[in-house]
């Protein structure tokens, strides 16, 4: 396991961009959740996990296989965060997030 240089890591967000918990969803203001730097490792791999489905999309069968399975790492990783606190529900599931630097953490 990658230590992570929380240095840097309390300086930046997860800020909810479409779906569920972003603005337009199920409330005005989408939301913004801090990053546990223990957990840092296990936000990136769904944060990478998130951009292999987009990109999957763009070019790809969404019937191969290999697309299914894409989905239930995303759907297996989004259920630890919740059960490590790092989400709070199961909408933030339903959420596609931004890593975004905050001016003041």
């Amino acid at each position: 396991m990658t230590k992570t240089n929380n240095t840097y890591l309390k300086h930046y967000r997860l800020k909810a961009v479409s779906g569920d918990c972003a603005a337009g969803g199920m409330s005005k203001k989408g939301d913004v959740l801090k990053i546990p730097t223990k957990h840092f490792n296990l936000v990136k791999k769904y944060l990478r996990n998130q951009l292999e489905i987009e990109l999957y999309c763009v070019d790809q069968d969404i019937y191969e296989d290999a697309f299914g399975k894409l989905l239930k790492e995303h759907n297996d990783i989004g259920n630890k965060l919740i059960d490590l606190k790092v989400f709070d529900h199961k909408w933030h599931k339903r959420t596609d997030w931004d890593l975004v630097e905050v001016e003041t953490a």
